[in-house]
């Protein structure tokens, strides 16, 4: 949740990461929230409904992360292609 806050100052330390890198991060809080959504419930075989009702306060817990920390991977992906475009692009006369 924290992240949300940190988005602009990663977004000044773009700067000082590769492409490689930035992606590398993006992609990695995009699998880690989802993996966390998903993993309990599977290990404990049951629907994630059910897991739902079962662990109202986890389950509810576990959405409400996902979501964030998808949605701050997504804003990180947005300014990272942003930079990394507009570093590409040579300045027109």
């Amino acid at each position: 949740m924290l992240s949300i806050l940190r988005l602009g100052r990663w977004r000044r330390q773009l700067a000082q990461k590769t492409r490689r890198a930035a992606f590398t991060e993006v992609a990695s809080e995009i699998i880690l929230p989802i993996a966390l959504l998903v993993g309990p419930p599977a290990l404990l075989q049951l629907p994630f409904d059910e897991f739902l009702r079962a662990t109202p306060d986890l389950g509810y817990w576990m959405l409400v992360s996902a979501i964030a920390g998808v949605a701050t991977a997504m804003a990180k992906a947005f300014m990272a292609s942003n930079h990394y475009d507009q570093e590409a692009k040579p300045l027109s006369a």
